[in-house]
Formats: C-alpha cells, structure tokens, sequence
C-alpha cells in the first residue's frame, strides 16, 4: 500500500501542488568513498587470510576459500563504489 501511494504521488494523483527540490549535499560522495574503503578492506583482508592459509592446505583448509571469495567479492563491492561515485560526481 506504501509504494502504491508513493507511485500515484510521482504521478500527480495526491491532490497537492507542493514542489519538493532536492539540495545537492556531499553524503553521497561520502557514502561512495566509504563503499570504495570497505571494498578495499574486503580484498586486502581476504588476500591476507588467502596467503596465511593456502600453502598448508591449499583449498581443503576453509580460511583459504573464505579469504578468496571475501577478495573476489570485494573486487564487486570496489567497482560498485567506483561506479557510484562517478554516477553522483558534479
């Protein structure tokens, strides 16, 4: 019921004439410079745990799976917050 409301308020179907504008403020940059840290975290933190774990096990020990794939994931989180912050820029 909430997001049927908001869809025919964006159609014009509220019954009101306010002007609502939006003021360009920096958290959005903010909040793509903190996804892009995060991410960068995710591969340092992941490549670490990769290399303490891989050479005794290899991918038989868990640490090595989840330090790899907590890397390749945060290659994803890196690019995304790249994109969003050039998709937000001025």
């Amino acid at each position: 019921m909430i997001i049927g409301t908001i869809i025919l308020g964006w159609m014009g179907f509220g019954g009101s004439n306010h002007k609502v504008t939006i003021q360009n403020s920096r958290s959005s940059t903010k909040k793509w410079k903190l996804v892009i840290i995060v991410g960068i975290l995710m591969i340092v933190s992941g490549l670490s745990l990769f290399a303490n774990h891989f050479p005794g096990q290899g991918f038989n020990d868990p640490y090595s799976g989840l330090g790899f794939s907590l890397a390749f994931i945060g290659i994803f989180v890196l690019l995304i917050g790249r994109f969003g912050r050039w998709w937000s820029r001025d």
